[in-house]
C-alpha cells in the first residue's frame, strides 16, 4: 500500500510540474496547438488533485469525476490533433471529427447504461484508441514530410510518443481494473501501478516537449532582434 501511495503522489506531483512548466513557458506568439496542449496539462493537473482529495482525504469512490475528466480530455486531445493534422492536410482530420460526433452517442448511452458513477470503459476506449490512431498517424505525417528536418524538435513529437506509451498502458489496465475493482481492491490497486509509472514518463516527456519549443522561441526571437 506504502508504494501504491507513494507513486499516486509521485505521478500527481509531476503532472502538477509539467502543468507549471507550460504555464512558464507559453508565450502570446505560441501557437494554438501548444496553447491548448497547455490547457489540457492544467486540466490533468487540476484532475490529478481533484481524484487524490476526493479518494486519500474523503474516501470517497471519484468515478463520477473520471467521467468528468474523460468527457473533456479526449474531445480536446482530438482538437488538438485536428489543427496538427491540418498543418500536413492529413485525412487524419476525419478521425477527429467522427470522434467528436459520435462523443454525444457515447454521452447519452454510458450515461443511460452506467450511470455517473461508475468508469464508462467504452468511452474510455473509444477515446484511447482515438488518440492511439490520432499519435501514429501524426507521427507518421511528421516523418514523410519534408519540411521537418528534426522531429524530435517539431512540436507534440515527445508528447505524441508519451501519450501512445500511456494510452498502450491505459487500454489493458483499465480494462482489468475495471474487472477486479468489484471483486479484489488489492488487486486492482496493483493494476493501477503501471498506469502511475507511466504518468511519470508521459508527463517528463510532455514538458520536455514544452521545454523545446520555448528554447525555439527564445533562439527566434533573438536571432529577429540581431
Amino acid at each position: 500500500m506504502g508504494t501504491i501511495v507513494t507513486l499516486s503522489l509521485l505521478s500527481d506531483g509531476i503532472q502538477i510540474t509539467c502543468a507549471i512548466i507550460a504555464l512558464l513557458t507559453i508565450k502570446r506568439q505560441s501557437s494554438p496547438i501548444l496553447k491548448l496542449l497547455a490547457a489540457y496539462i492544467v486540466l490533468t493537473a487540476i484532475h490529478a488533485i481533484l481524484l487524490t482529495t476526493l479518494g486519500m482525504v474523503f474516501h470517497m469512490r471519484n468515478h463520477f469525476q473520471q467521467n468528468n475528466y474523460m468527457y473533456l480530455r479526449f474531445p480536446l486531445l482530438a482538437l488538438i490533433y485536428y489543427l496538427s493534422f491540418r498543418q500536413f492536410k492529413s485525412r487524419g482530420i476525419w478521425l477527429c471529427i467522427l470522434f467528436w460526433c459520435l462523443t454525444p452517442f457515447f454521452l447519452w448511452f454510458n450515461f443511460q447504461a452506467f450511470g455517473w458513477n461508475t468508469i464508462h470503459i467504452p468511452y474510455l476506449t473509444a477515446g484511447a484508441t482515438m488518440v492511439i490512431l490520432c499519435v501514429v498517424l501524426y507521427l507518421y505525417n511528421m516523418l514523410a514530410s519534408d519540411r521537418v528536418l528534426n522531429p524530435a524538435r517539431y512540436p507534440l513529437f515527445w508528447t505524441s510518443i508519451g501519450l501512445l506509451l500511456l494510452f498502450l498502458t491505459v487500454l489493458p489496465s483499465r480494462g482489468l481494473l475495471y474487472l477486479l475493482v468489484n471483486n479484489n481492491l488489492l488487486l486492482a490497486q496493483h493494476a493501477s501501478i503501471p498506469l502511475f509509472l507511466m504518468n511519470l514518463i508521459t508527463y517528463s516527456m510532455i514538458s520536455a516537449d514544452f521545454i523545446i519549443q520555448w528554447k525555439q522561441q527564445k533562439a527566434a526571437e533573438l536571432s529577429a532582434s540581431r
